[in-house]
């Protein structure tokens, strides 16, 4: 069969056009694929492994994917199917329930060990050790969760060796992790018990002076903060998951372990070895850790529930004159306000706490200005939560206040004023009855987000049990403690509340529509 010349050079073109990127592809073929480790690395090595990836990358075709929480948080995602190879964790303990449960290759090893230091953003007497937290002008300590973070429990074993607990435990905020005490410190907090990584971090450079802003804790009044490691059963024939454990464990990696404020197994110091590393040097408490009183298992509810009725009423008093005025006022700016008011609705929870917590700190703007002239603590209490719950729910008390005014009959208002009713009356009398199922629905959704807040009230009332430790709290911190079964409890209940508040704003509809 004879071809035209048009349909060879058709056939050529075409031929060579898809050789083309057959012949980059073929280039490529011969370049090594980086395989990738997955990495769960706790919140406390933020910055140092930044540096071991970079050397780890540097000697080997091998990708670390990092992904960095608190050490409570990885072991619960751990549990349910993440995918990771490696959990470096700030603690044995998590490792080693994670082994027992059997999602590790082996038992925990120790692959660092941590210091604990006392700081301030602002200069103290370092002549005065920690006892300088007994000074009346302390107001607040953050310490980072002493049933989460090892540092927190060091913290607190700390206090008590020294017989400091019960002089400074009114003065203690319990923050989540060693990052949230940096936070707390340098806007709201007088000092903190952090790690002293986390001074040598490039966040804290301006602090890094010993004796001035940060002073080291005896390593013998508490006991030594041995972070371990495993290998998940994921990796377990990953011949790249053991090339990094024993990098890990390696002199290298000890160095810059060694430049972060770590102590390493591998780096021997001054006495050849340190001490802290045999576990038989961990010490005893000289006097007990406090004990307390146990606290009650439903109290996080009660607090919730006293913190949302009391958002929940302040929110209707103050809702009524606004939603007024926004519902029949013609003042041109009144869009402006509108946005103003219904922005904490859509501002993400973070952002308005952290603002909030700026503003209403002591140490600055109106929060100090407050404490200066009336001696009012504005956060970590019971109405600091209140004052962030009520900015937070405002939106949805006001708007559907808004929506009834504005649904009712604008002839029976005029009607009202005709026979010479005051704008008063006239709300009271026509405007408020009319309009049942919109207050219903304001009061119910207000009731339902306060309970259901975590960021706002988190940040502006912190953790303190039996004040201001809401249900919300409490179950982030149970599913960090890994204790699933009091987790379910408290969700459920809340399960259960969010059906009934939702099946009554519907069935208050449901009657009005028959009606």
């Amino acid at each position: 069969m004879k071809l035209s010349f048009t349909t060879i050079l058709i056939f050529t073109s075409f031929f060579a056009y898809s050789i083309k990127p057959l012949g980059k592809i073929s280039n490529n073929i011969n370049l090594p694929k980086k395989e990738v480790l997955n990495l769960a690395v706790s919140a406390n090595l933020t910055y140092i492994i930044k540096e071991i990836k970079k050397d780890f990358e540097q000697r080997h075709n091998i990708e670390l994917n990092i992904i960095t929480a608190s050490s409570g948080k990885l072991s619960t995602q751990i549990i349910y199917g993440a995918p990771f190879d490696i959990f470096l964790s700030a603690n044995m303990e998590y490792p080693q329930k994670l082994y027992e449960k059997g999602f590790a290759v082996d038992k925990p090893t120790m692959y660092a060990q941590g210091l604990l230091i006392l700081f301030s953003s602002k200069e103290f007497d370092a002549k005065k050790g920690v006892d300088i937290l007994k000074d009346k002008n302390v107001q607040y300590i953050a310490v980072p969760n002493p049933k989460l973070a090892p540092y927190g429990f060091a913290a607190e074993e700390l206090l008590a060796n020294l017989n400091l607990l019960k002089h400074v435990s009114k003065k203690i905020v319990t923050t989540e992790n060693i990052t949230s005490a940096i936070q707390y410190s340098l806007t709201v907090v007088d000092y903190a018990f952090i790690s002293k990584s986390a001074i040598l971090s490039p966040a804290l450079l301006d602090y890094n002076k010993e004796n001035k802003y940060w002073i080291m804790c005896k390593q013998e009044l508490y006991s030594p903060i041995k972070q371990g490691m495993i290998i998940l059963k994921r990796a377990e024939k990953n011949q790249n998951a053991n090339l990094f454990y024993h990098y890990l464990m390696s002199r290298r990696s000890g160095e810059l372990f060694c430049k972060y404020g770590y102590l390493h197994p591998a780096i021997e110091n001054k006495q050849k070895r340190n001490k802290c590393f045999n576990s038989s040097t961990q010490t005893k408490n000289i006097f007990p850790l406090r004990k307390g009183k146990k606290e009650s298992f439903f109290m996080p509810f009660l607090i919730s529930a006293k913190l949302a009725i009391t958002t929940t009423v302040i929110l209707f008093i103050i809702g009524i004159p606004i939603a007024y005025f926004l519902a029949f006022s013609k003042f041109k700016g009144k869009i402006i306000v509108n946005t103003l008011l219904t922005l904490p609705m859509v501002l993400p929870p973070t952002v308005l706490g952290f603002y909030l917590l700026i503003f209403l700190s002591p140490k600055f703007g109106f929060g100090k200005f407050i404490m200066d002239t009336f001696g009012l603590k504005m956060v970590f209490n019971f109405w600091g939560m209140v004052i962030a719950s009520t900015i937070f729910c405002f939106p949805f008390m006001i708007q559907s206040l808004k929506t009834g005014m504005e649904k009712i009959n604008k002839n029976m208002i005029e009607a009202s004023y005709t026979l010479g009713k005051t704008k008063i009356e006239t709300l009271r009398c026509i405007i408020l009855p009319n309009m049942k199922n919109s207050i219903v629905t304001g009061v119910i959704t207000t009731f339902a987000n306060t309970i259901g807040a975590f960021g706002v009230v988190l940040m502006i009332g912190g953790n303190i049990s039996s004040s201001t430790k809401v249900i919300s709290i409490a179950i982030f911190e149970k599913v960090n403690e890994l204790n699933f079964a009091a987790a379910h409890i408290y969700s459920g209940i809340l399960l259960l509340l969010s059906f009934v508040f939702l099946f009554i704003i519907h069935l208050f509809n449901y009657k009005a529509e028959e009606s």
